[in-house]
């Protein structure tokens, strides 16, 4: 398990260092390129903000689920930004892209989290951020071997087609577990008895309370 938590980190590293190389290509190929920057700066935001719901929605409907929605959100961010043919294009692409990589970044953090003892947590943590030394050397020669055989469209478009057979083992991994954990009766579901209407009334109160502020403390009567 740890392997191949390992391996996609190494994975997601590797991207994001020859994505910072297409990018500076892509960019030269198109005339407004200072709407880069508002995509940038709307993609941090958005990343930032998203955390709190996407914990929600690991809480509630599971840790494969979460992590099968937010691979599908960096997949269609790369496929959008290899096939953009102008820079509004290749914006919206970057801030699907990275709500998609900072998400799956979180999840795989939680899933360390999950799977790890608390007394070797620091040390896990600190492993699972190797893959950005080895990068910070190996990621602009292999952006330049793209750049120089292919086009930046190949530099991100690859990733495209590796990325699905790296992450989808491990959404399977932990699907196995909970089926193993439901036959062993340590996981159970229980169902909600809730219409479709409800359902979506329940998850707006659910999700809307992410947001709340908490509530005062009561103050106790005098006396």
């Amino acid at each position: 398990m740890g392997k191949r938590i390992w391996v996609c980190f190494f994975m997601l590293a590797l991207q994001s260092s020859i994505m910072s190389y297409a990018t500076v290509t892509a960019f030269a190929e198109f005339s407004a390129a200072p709407a880069y920057t508002t995509a940038a700066i709307l993609a941090n935001i958005i990343g930032g903000v998203i955390r709190l719901p996407i914990a929600k929605t690991l809480n509630l409907w599971g840790r494969a689920e979460g992590y099968c929605l937010a691979f599908f959100f960096y997949l269609l961010g790369m496929i959008i930004l290899a096939s953009c043919n102008g820079v509004n294009s290749y914006a919206a692409g970057y801030v699907l892209y990275w709500i998609g990589y900072d998400t799956l970044y979180v999840i795989l953090d939680i899933f360390i989290a999950d799977t790890s003892g608390l007394r070797n947590r620091a040390f896990t943590f600190a492993f699972a951020s190797t893959p950005f030394i080895c990068t910070a050397f190996t990621g602009s020669l292999a952006a330049e071997s793209f750049l120089s055989m292919t086009t930046w469209r190949w530099a991100i478009g690859t990733f495209c087609i590796v990325q699905p057979f790296v992450f989808a083992p491990l959404a399977l991994v932990f699907k196995l577990y909970e089926k193993k954990a439901e036959k062993m009766g340590l996981y159970t579901r229980n169902p909600s008895g809730r219409t479709a209407l409800q359902s979506l009334v329940y998850y707006f109160h659910e999700f809307d309370s992410t947001f709340s502020p908490c509530p005062s403390t009561p103050k106790p009567p005098n006396h």
